[in-house]
């Protein structure tokens, strides 16, 4: 069974912090920060941010994504789409969690959606 995320983003100190919880179906969790990735695209070096559609949401749906899938093609494709349709409704007053499976759903519905233009960046055959 493959392992199941659960991304949740809190506030401290004035930044956005979003922690990745990884259960791999053994009842032990490990937990962890989640990366900026910003060698994959620099939107924001100073962090993290949700609730709007900006440049720090922006970086959320760019790592969020690479997080799930590994895939930096599919990121840099789909993040700025992935930050109007969900980082950007998220609340900014309050704690949210988002899982991979949730996140993976997004991705197969855009995938119907376009007519599968993300399809080959993730087919590992093509």
């Amino acid at each position: 069974m493959d392992e199941t995320k659960t991304y949740r983003g809190y506030r401290m100190q004035d930044r956005g912090v979003v922690e990745v919880i990884t259960d791999n179906g053994s009842g032990q969790k490990e937990y962890r920060e989640l990366p900026l990735y910003l060698e994959i695209e620099n939107h924001s070096p100073s962090g993290f941010n949700w609730g709007y559609a900006g440049s720090g949401p922006s970086q959320l749906a760019l790592a969020l994504l690479y997080d799930v899938t590994g895939k930096a093609e599919v990121a840099l494709i789909a993040h700025q789409g992935f930050k109007h349709d969900v980082i950007a409704k998220l609340p900014t007053e309050d704690d949210w969690q988002l899982t991979s499976i949730q996140i993976e759903n997004w991705i197969e519905e855009l995938k119907v959606k376009v007519d599968g233009w993300i399809k080959d960046t993730m087919d590992p055959t093509v």
